[in-house]
């Protein structure tokens, strides 16, 4: 037996070429029966599902589907935390470069108040 292949709403919006509020309305309209929630809020949509209710060739080599049907969860959910660590990064030296010349115009403002008080 084939385990079933489930994608998260972004994920199955980004394959099937169409937006999340296109498949939260065919979910609503019971054409994704087989959707499920996890624990941590995010829904599932099964991909025999999207194939089903026309928004997924099952014969389209699409090199998305095949990134994500060849990756777990964990690698998934690994390179979205390495994405955001790099981000994060650059806001870090960006803050950084801030606090540098805002020390700097401190410096000089006390100089200068240095000045006139002497």
């Amino acid at each position: 037996m084939t385990e079933t292949l489930y994608l998260t709403r972004q994920e199955a919006a980004q394959v099937c070429g169409c937006s999340v509020d296109t498949l939260r309305r065919d979910e609503r309209a019971g054409r994704l029966p087989n959707r499920r929630a996890r624990a941590d809020g995010v829904v599932e949509i099964a991909t025999a599902d999207l194939v089903a209710c026309g928004r997924l060739d099952p014969f389209a080599t699409t090199a998305p589907l095949h990134d994500i049907a060849t990756k777990g969860r964990t690698e998934r959910e690994l390179a979205d935390a390495r994405h955001l660590l790099a981000v994060k990064d650059v806001q870090i030296d960006a803050l950084g470069l801030r606090a540098k010349s805002a020390d700097e115009e401190i410096a000089f403002l006390r100089s200068i108040l240095r000045q006139r008080a002497s």
